[in-house]
């Protein structure tokens, strides 16, 4: 039922029942706006719930809902890494997660340990997660009045914490247009909610199933054990075998049956189809009134004709539709799907940004800031297509130069007025792509070297970016080259090489499927027989070199999704921090590789400039304009390494936002 119609305006008005109903079978609800769905789970101790989720994805997908946020009814922090690793395998990490404090409920599961230990997620632990209660005030507050579909499939904790916090009764009655909940046993005499059934999510916190049913300020449909439990006779998950092997659902299945995937009731996968397609041609509905919950659980249905509560009936002869028509959903891949290439970080457990509202940006109109710290204590930078700072140049330069002072929080840009300033706007001027210090010596990685967008160019300063020297060799196979930072002035370098990296592809703007790396001696970096490329790990783990280019293997490897990035060494957690932009999906732009004003990226960490590599932080989607460069500057890293500034080129600025480390 679309977000707006309201079941007690159904009844008054058989004009419109009987329009709406034509309208559901014919599919012509599908230009409607999505249905915003607040979904909030158990994840405990049935494996359904974890269909609902690929239900719930599958419909958003398909354009049918919009996901406001899901929260868990159970305060185990594992229920909720379930919840997170599903969003982020559906391509929706960013989904803001909540979950219960102080008292609820706690069981076994049979899935959720091996869920969060398996899959990348958010949650490192319950402190780090806020209360959902919050979660709901914050997300409500923000929707219009009376157009959230809150959708519960496990203990109402959550709902009985909302109405008795301050105007929560209030701001659910004014954003909320349904509850659809999973409960209710409306067999049986008297009907009742009974853990000998197997419906249990009013027994196991009966306070608050009582509470908020008697106090619910609206409008609520009950999907109840009859029409789509066990006693339904309705049940799938056996198909899940089909799916990708890497499917936290199909996994959560497995497990629950103890390594295979069997068919499993379509309780909660009912629940939310219902709560986004309405009624369709799967249910019919009751007349309306109003369940008399007792304190036991059991309790009276009382017909009412001004009531505002229904619950679902079955249709006869019907039950093989709905599982077609659930089926469909649970096994549909996701429509976009970028997943990290690399499994979580073993010592990095999250990075946390602060709001963004705290990013200081200046120097608007230019890109890239490639940087590097060098021996006069100044970062040094480059930027691209713009004016620099303020005082801006007097035009447009496809290439500048900068000096940056002072700490991250206080900060001074100073353009650097060189010859070597380049004109061109886009592919057709030569671009910084990265910047190292070595010896007092600034060295530079120019792209678009053949003025069309390919190529890469070496060029050296002796005099802090005054004047350049640009070698007289090219690489023609490599198009988006940077350099591995260290310290000041290259302190705490690994060991008397320089190592490079690019993305294997001539041209700056097409993405490839893996990143190269290389290496030179610093004293004899300027000369390109001195360049020797990674081959491969040897059987003990260590690199094998070549100085033929041609024998080069792969470093990093991503499919389709290796374009810009930066690495630096952070010296106080003795991992090199891989900073990668994520390009557009094909066919979003023209150019994959725009994400000036939305888009994403990674972060990969590794003890060695060749690995192994692990995921510190990905995102698709972050909650700015990303820029096509990112870098975090070894200058303003905190001693302990825990406190990072990220310079990146969001909204063609120089802008710079504080990270916060979280340690395993």
């Amino acid at each position: 039922m679309a977000a707006g119609v309201r079941y007690s305006d159904m009844t008054m008005n058989l004009p419109g029942i009987l329009l709406i109903f034509f309208l559901f079978l014919s599919g012509s609800l599908g230009s409607a706006a999505p249905v915003k769905i607040l979904f909030d789970t158990d994840m405990l101790t049935d494996c359904d719930d974890a269909g609902a989720m690929a239900v719930l994805h599958a419909l958003a997908d398909r354009g049918e809902c919009e996901i406001l946020a899901t929260v868990t009814s159970v305060p185990n922090p594992d229920s909720l890494a379930t919840v997170d690793a599903i969003n982020r395998y559906r391509g929706r990490p960013d989904l803001p997660l909540g979950l219960v404090k102080g008292a609820g409920v706690m069981e076994k599961s049979k899935f959720v340990a091996h869920i969060a230990k398996a899959f990348p997620h958010r949650v490192a632990s319950a402190e780090v997660i806020p209360d959902a209660v919050t979660v709901y005030r914050e997300v409500l507050a923000k929707q219009p009045d009376h157009s959230v579909v809150i959708v519960t499939v496990g203990y109402l904790t959550n709902l009985k914490n909302l109405l008795q916090s301050r105007g929560g009764a209030d701001l659910v009655r004014s954003k909320v247009a349904r509850w659809i909940c999973m409960g209710g046993n409306f067999i049986g005499k008297p009907p009742k909610d009974d853990l000998k059934l197997g419906n249990v999510n009013f027994q196991r916190d009966a306070a608050s199933a009582h509470f908020v049913i008697h106090h619910w300020p609206g409008e609520i449909v009950f999907a109840g054990r009859e029409v789509c439990s066990v006693p339904s006779g309705l049940q799938i998950g056996e198909s899940l075998a089909t799916t990708r092997a890497d499917n936290p659902v199909r996994s959560a299945y497995e497990h629950y049956f103890g390594g295979t995937t069997k068919n499993r009731h379509v309780a909660d996968l009912a629940t939310v189809l219902h709560a986004v397609r309405g009624l369709s041609d799967c249910w019919d509905i009751s007349a309306p009134g109003r369940m008399d919950l007792k304190p036991d659980m059991t309790f009276d249905w009382q017909p009412a004709a001004d009531g505002s509560q229904r619950y679902l009936l079955k249709k006869r002869n019907n039950d093989r539709h709905v599982e077609a028509v659930l089926n469909q959903l649970l096994i549909a891949p996701a429509k976009t799907l970028l997943m990290p290439p690399y499994p979580p970080s073993p010592v990095i457990a999250g990075i946390d940004w602060s709001p963004k509202e705290s990013i200081i940006r200046t120097a608007k109109d230019g890109d890239n800031w490639p940087l590097t710290w060098a021996d006069d204590d100044a970062l040094y930078t480059t930027w691209g297509d713009g004016t620099g700072f303020v005082p801006k140049v007097e035009k447009k330069l496809s290439m500048g130069f900068a000096r940056i002072t002072g700490s991250p929080d206080d900060f001074t840009g100073v353009n650097v007025r060189s010859p070597a300033e380049q004109l061109g706007q886009g592919r057709a001027g030569k671009k910084g792509w990265g910047m190292l210090c070595v010896d007092g010596v600034l060295n530079l990685w120019l792209g678009h070297a053949d003025n069309n967008g390919a190529m890469a160019q070496l060029a050296w300063s002796s005099d802090h970016a005054k004047t350049w020297t640009f070698a007289d060799w090219k690489f023609a196979e490599f198009g988006m080259m940077g350099f591995v930072n260290f310290g000041k002035d290259y302190a705490g370098a690994r060991d008397d090489f320089v190592y490079a990296y690019s993305h294997d592809d001539p041209r700056a703007d097409t993405p490839a499927d893996h990143f190269i790396l290389m290496r030179a001696p610093k004293d004899k970096l300027t000369q390109r027989e001195a360049w020797e490329f990674f081959m491969k790990l040897d059987t003990s783990g260590q690199p094998v070199w070549s100085h033929d280019i041609t024998q080069r293997g792969p470093v990093f490897t991503h499919p389709g999704n290796c374009l810009r990035s930066a690495m630096t060494y952070c010296a106080p957690l003795k991992r090199y921090l891989w900073w990668q932009h994520l390009p557009q999906p094909p066919g979003v732009t023209k150019d994959r590789g725009d994400t000036r004003f939305t888009g994403g990226f990674a972060i990969y960490d590794a003890p060695e400039p060749w690995g192994p590599w692990a995921t510190a932080y990905f995102t698709p989607h972050w909650d700015t304009g990303p820029g096509e460069h990112g870098d975090f500057p070894a200058k303003w890293m905190s001693s302990d390494g825990l406190t990072l500034r990220l310079v990146f080129s969001g909204d063609d600025t120089f802008s710079v936002r504080a990270a916060t480390v979280r340690l395993r």
